[in-house]
C-alpha cells in the first residue's frame, strides 16, 4: 500500500520515523523536567543560569536526534529484513523469539556504533579546543554532536529510502 503513494522512499521513511520519534522525545523530555524539579535544590544549584539554559536547549534536540537514530535503525531492520517482521496475531513460536533477540542485540549494537562517531568527533574537538568549562564548552560540544547525528539521520533516511524504492512488494508475500 505504501508504494502506491506519490511519495519518494526517503519521504516515506522520514514519515515512518517522525511520529514515534516525536512522541518518545516529548515523553522523555517531560520526565527529565520532572526529574529536574524533583531533584534536591543542592544539586540544581551547582549549575549557573547559562549552563542550565544551554542544557535545557540542547537536551530536547539531543533526545530527538538519538531517538531518530534508534527508530531509524529499527525501521531499517524492517526494510532490510522484511521476512523477519511478523504481521498479525501469529506469534511465530520459538524461532521468532530467537529472531527477536538477534534483532534486539543487533539494533543495540548498531545504535552504539552510530553514537560512537558523534562522541569521537566531540571529544576530538574538545581536546583540540583546550580545557574549556561552563556553558560555552557545553554548547560547542552539543552542537558538534548534534551536527554529526543529524548527518547520520539524513544518511539513514536517504539510504533506507533507496532500498525501499527498489523493493518489490510481490516478492515479500
Amino acid at each position: 500500500l505504501l508504494k502506491t503513494y506519490p511519495l519518494s522512499g526517503a519521504e516515506l521513511v522520514l514519515a515512518e520515523m517522525a511520529s514515534p520519534t516525536l512522541v518518545l522525545a516529548v515523553f522523555q523530555g517531560l520526565m527529565l523536567v520532572v526529574a529536574y524539579f524533583v531533584a534536591p535544590a543542592t544539586l540544581r544549584d551547582k549549575w549557573d543560569t547559562a549552563t542550565t539554559v544551554v542544557v535545557f536547549v540542547l537536551v530536547p534536540l539531543g533526545l530527538l536526534a538519538v531517538n531518530a537514530v534508534s527508530i531509524g535503525i529499527q525501521n531499517g531492520a524492517a526494510v532490510l529484513f522484511p521476512g523477519w517482521v511478523r504481521l498479525g496475531p501469529d506469534a511465530g513460536g520459538l524461532e521468532a523469539m530467537g529472531q527477536n533477540l538477534l534483532l534486539t542485540f543487533g539494533s543495540m549494537f548498531a545504535l552504539v556504533l552510530a553514537l560512537i562517531v558523534p562522541m569521537g568527533v566531540t571529544v576530538g574537538a574538545t581536546f583540540l579546543n583546550g580545557p574549556a568549562h561552563g556553558a560555552p564548552a557545553i554548547a560547542v560540544a552539543g552542537v558538534i554532536a548534534l551536527s554529526v547525528l543529524i548527518g547520520e539521520i539524513w544518511w539513514l533516511i536517504t539510504a533506507l529510502g533507496r532500498v525501499f524504492e527498489k523493493m518489490d512488494p510481490a516478492a515479500l508475500t
